[in-house]
């Protein structure tokens, strides 16, 4: 696995017109805010840490521009791309584990 520079790879990409895209799976939104490296569509497999890889089969995309979200969303409508009601259910069970798990472990931790 290669770390690439990003704001390099962004420069080079903006002044040639181009959008830079980056899957930030491994790194995970926690560790890395590739958006303010310069990239504009952040992509995340919520199969691996949301779901503890068995749960969900779905990702995510974030968007610094919200024309280009917009046509992406306009893009996965038109094609049938959409997250079944089951799969929201268990990512919202997953986030809500979460957030209790995050909030006993600040309090263990800060007496």
């Amino acid at each position: 696995m290669e770390v690439q520079d990003l704001p390099a790879i962004a420069e080079i990409a903006h002044a040639a017109g181009a959008l830079v895209g980056c899957d930030n799976t491994w790194a995970t939104a926690l560790l890395l805010k590739a958006h303010a490296l310069g990239v504009d569509i952040v992509t995340e497999a919520l199969t691996k840490y949301a779901g503890g890889h068995s749960d969900l089969l779905m990702g995510a995309m974030t968007f610094s521009d919200e024309g280009v979200a917009n046509e992406v969303r306009a893009y996965m409508g038109r094609m049938g791309i959409g997250v079944s009601p089951m799969m929201q259910h268990s990512l919202c069970v997953v986030w809500r584990r979460w957030h209790c798990g995050s909030i006993t472990f600040l309090r263990e931790r800060n007496g």
